[in-house]
């Protein structure tokens, strides 16, 4: 996916509720390939040219903050109604995963599958698959999630091609979806290896201690 100065590639943060604080950290590793924290890292030019302006929004059902594990609240820049991220304005959706039980709202449901249907890249985190499921996005497809959780989500989401327990992640489509909650990290990673250069991906990987 390629991007330029003047178009930032827009990464959608979807808190659809009470969120796993390591699920969104996530989003670190999209932020670490922006210019102004390529720069901090006394790289060589050719490096620093590679970066990737990003704009992040963090999206919510309402405007209200958000709370999240580890007893930390975050402010939400839009809601699932805010023009800025509307469908065909995003080119990611970030899920990350909020507790299991929660079954989200009709609103955050067809706000997923809109932007499922224009194409934006969907990546589901831990139990964010959850929300892809009900949401109707993962029918027909192969899907990934907490693995102590697959009997249940096979039961639960019987549309669903393949609950695949074995992996850390899988893509089918524009839809990827993790395991475990740290599981996250190498999809993020591998998404980034599909879509960018090698070298500034070895940056990400190597910066974090992860095998890019």
């Amino acid at each position: 996916m390629a991007t330029s100065k003047s178009n930032p590639l827009r990464i959608g943060v979807l808190i659809s509720g009470w969120v796993q604080l390591l699920d969104l950290a996530v989003i670190d590793l999209f932020a670490i390939m922006s210019p102004g924290y390529i720069k901090t890292c006394n790289l060589p030019q050719s490096i620093v040219d590679l970066a990737v302006p990003l704009k992040i929004h963090y999206i919510g059902a309402s405007s209200a903050p958000a709370n999240l594990s580890a007893n930390v609240s975050i402010n939400l820049t839009d809601t699932v109604s805010s023009p800025s991220v509307s469908p065909g304005n995003l080119d990611i959706l970030m899920i990350p995963g909020p507790d299991p039980n929660q079954v989200p709202s009709d609103d955050l449901k067809t706000f997923v599958r809109q932007h499922h249907d224009v194409g934006t890249t969907i990546l589901s985190i831990c139990t964010g698959c959850i929300v892809a499921a009900h949401a109707g996005i993962l029918n027909g497809k192969r899907a990934t999630g907490p693995r102590i959780m697959i009997p249940g989500l096979r039961e639960q989401f019987p549309k669903v091609k393949e609950w695949d327990g074995s992996c850390r992640f899988v893509k089918d489509g524009n839809v990827w979806s993790s395991g475990s909650i740290t599981n996250g990290f190498d999809l993020a990673i591998a998404y980034l290896r599909e879509n960018y250069p090698a070298p500034l991906v070895d940056v990400t990987g190597h910066l974090n201690m992860f095998r890019a």
